[in-house]
């Protein structure tokens, strides 16, 4: 096999694996949306990227605040990994950044860690199944989504008590 019909392979390959990448995006969000409207919540909501993870938020955990340390450090760490490709005349600014940038994304992976675990709690499933939520999110939020005994139960996976006030 020559350069040519390698490069030939290569990019008709790496063109496969994207539009299977995009088909597994497109089942994933909607699963989501799914677990979404099993949770009388809006389904719409899986396909706006940032407003999804509040509402992500909201029915793991019962409020924002993971939601918006989650986008706050995310732009934070974001700005901070730009400005150090212009610090180059400042080496070791640069490296006090990068090393507070990389602490960011550590605590990113925490709080999508934790928010992963409650969601899995919130539809009632097992601890086993919440640990893995952690690290195989995408995986386990597809098996929900098209799960016909899945049932949302509430924030953390506490009923909640009905609202007298939509009686």
């Amino acid at each position: 096999m020559d350069l040519g019909e390698f490069l030939f392979v290569l990019v008709y390959a790496t063109t496969a694996i994207i539009y299977i990448l995009f088909i597994i995006l497109i089942i994933y969000v909607v699963a989501k949306a799914k677990l979404y409207d099993k949770a009388g919540d809006k389904g719409w909501a899986a396909l706006i990227p940032f407003y999804s993870y509040f509402r992500f938020s909201k029915l793991a955990v019962g409020n924002y605040i993971p939601a918006i340390v989650y986008t706050s450090l995310w732009a934070v760490c974001l700005m901070m990994n730009i400005t150090v490709r212009f610090m180059e005349d400042y080496p070791n600014a640069a490296d006090i950044l990068e090393i507070i940038s990389d602490i960011g994304d550590v605590v990113l992976i925490g709080v999508t860690g934790f928010v992963s675990y409650y969601f899995g709690k919130a539809y009632g499933k097992s601890k086993l199944w919440n640990i893995l939520m952690i690290f195989f999110n995408g995986i386990m939020i597809i098996i929900m989504g098209f799960n016909k005994n899945t049932q949302y139960v509430g924030p953390k996976g506490v009923p909640q008590a009905a609202d007298l006030n939509n009686v």
